[in-house]
């Protein structure tokens, strides 16, 4: 895998357990250390690289980009085998009161 791939998982995706994450193109590119000023090239190596090797590899489920600036997309990452709202409302470490 890729370093910019290993680089973004583990500063953004390894410490939580969202089942779905929003990011923008420049907070992906932040987190991975990218600096290509051109926003086409830059969305096109942050799929290519980071987010469809993360994939490949099973890290993600999928993602999605969305957005009406073709500028500055945002990105929804899914990672189904983890924690999230969209699942039952059972929370990892909650507690939860019987009733008597």
């Amino acid at each position: 895998m890729p370093d910019s791939a290993q680089i973004f998982y583990r500063r953004a995706l390894s410490h939580n357990n969202f089942g779905k994450i929003e990011y923008n193109l420049a907070t992906i590119a932040d987190y991975a250390g990218l600096t290509d000023n051109n926003p086409w090239n830059l969305a096109n190596t942050v799929e290519t690289n980071i987010l469809e090797q993360l994939r490949e590899y099973g890290h993600i489920d999928s993602y999605e980009k969305v957005g009406e600036d073709p500028k500055a997309p945002k990105y929804i990452i899914r990672r189904f085998g983890a924690d999230s709202n969209e699942n039952s409302g059972d929370v990892v470490g909650s507690v939860k009161r019987e009733s008597r």
